[in-house]
């Protein structure tokens, strides 16, 4: 009975803010390519359909379906969220599963119109973007649906500590396309391109690149570093994202600013937007992220499938991630000295360097997939339905 009710169709409806490459986007990519269409049919709904990877959505023979606010406050923004509960009326989506602020915003309140069995919002930060009342506002919007995924305990205990429900949020960690990270890549061809020396040992941050995320420690730190490792290069891959074109030309200015003032420039390269991760990790000897708040990052999970060490700050998720010492090293964030100490340390030790890389790529195996993200869910929904269905039957039962 339980396989047989674990192989019935299920349709789902998931709802994204838009299709940039960035943590979310591409964790509700590789989930959603774990669906087979036959039994979970698939669509999607967007506020913007923009970005890197929209057309890779498309390609997969989705459909999507857009619904342009320009901001939340106005008539329109009531406008779309009403023609996103005809539509969905229309659909009839047995699950509706939303991510991060706005589109849990958007799309939570439209789904409970339209009647939808299983809501399910997703919140997948520490909520450092957002303003006290945008915080108030998803805590009210998130009282409306069945079910929080979150991707780390961290991001649980802060929302319990906020208010939220502790039995409603779900803990479900992000996967990594595993088998994309090859140690075959060819190291040579991605230094040549990068004009660095074979022989060199190469740090490398991969990250949307804003205030948040640390690099300005990092390049402090890289005087030390080179200090105590003279031939250490930075590679730092990645787009400035900030909320306006005239804040990331300042703060993209004031980087390179700060590169020349701490004359490091011939040491320090900044690649900008890649979707070739796999091929540059094959160049790294390591994996370094100074945030100052994170969730669970892609960053740190596709370094250590790649088999790389990762020095990163002990902050959200990332403890859950790494086991300190034994599959990656852990500092306080905007220490520098401990950052300074941490990859330094690694760098100068080729027998430690290995033996953290190849831990970190066995954890990253035996926990964090794709596959198993998707069992997750999928088990979370029926559990949803599962419990909807036992309420309306003891109501009728209790009406009989």
């Amino acid at each position: 009975m339980a396989a047989a009710a674990a192989a019935m169709p299920l349709s789902v409806y998931k709802f994204v803010t838009q299709f940039g490459v960035g943590g979310t986007e591409m964790q509700v990519l590789g989930l959603a390519e774990q669906f087979d269409p036959r039994l979970f049919p698939l669509a999607f709904g967007c506020m913007r359909r923009q970005g890197a990877i929209e057309r890779e959505y498309g390609d997969r023979g989705w459909s999507i379906s857009e619904y342009p606010i320009n901001r939340f406050a106005s008539f329109s923004a009531a406008w779309q969220v009403l023609r996103l509960a005809h539509d969905l009326r229309l659909r009839r989506p047995q699950v509706v599963h939303s991510y991060n602020f706005y589109a849990n915003v958007f799309s939570v309140p439209a789904a409970r119109m339209a009647g939808v069995p299983c809501v399910v919002a997703s919140i997948r930060d520490m909520g450092v973007y957002l303003s006290p009342m945008q915080i108030r506002v998803q805590r009210w919007v998130c009282g409306l649906a069945d079910r929080i995924v979150v991707n780390a305990n961290a991001i649980r205990g802060w929302l319990i500590e906020d208010g939220y429900a502790a039995e409603k949020i779900h803990v479900i960690r992000n996967g990594a396309r595993i088998p994309l990270f090859s140690p075959d890549l060819a190291r040579s061809s991605v230094r040549a391109e990068l004009d660095i020396p074979a022989t060199a040992k190469v740090v490398m941050m991969v990250s949307r690149i804003n205030p948040q995320k640390g690099v300005e420690h990092l390049l402090e730190a890289v005087p030390e570093i080179l200090a105590r490792v003279p031939d250490a290069w930075f590679v730092i891959v990645g787009d400035v994202v900030l909320e306006s074109s005239a804040q990331e030309a300042a703060y993209t200015s004031f980087l390179s600013s700060r590169v020349r003032e701490l004359g490091v420039g011939e040491r320090v390269l900044f690649t900008g937007l890649r979707r070739d991760i796999p091929y540059l990790l094959a160049a790294a000897d390591l994996s370094v992220l100074p945030s100052l708040s994170e969730g669970l990052p892609n960053s740190v999970i596709e370094a250590m499938a790649a088999g790389l060490p990762v020095v990163a700050t002990k902050v959200g998720g990332i403890p859950e991630l790494i086991q300190q010492g034994r599959s990656g090293l852990l500092v306080p964030p905007g220490n520098r000295a401990a950052l300074v100490e941490s990859v330094t340390t690694v760098l100068s030790n080729p027998f430690l360097s290995k033996r953290i890389g190849e831990a970190a790529r066995l954890r990253i195996q035996s926990g964090f997939s794709f596959e198993k993200m998707f069992q997750e869910t999928i088990a979370l929904y029926r559990t949803v339905l599962a419990e909807k269905e036992q309420n309306r039957a003891r109501r009728t039962g209790e009406g009989a």
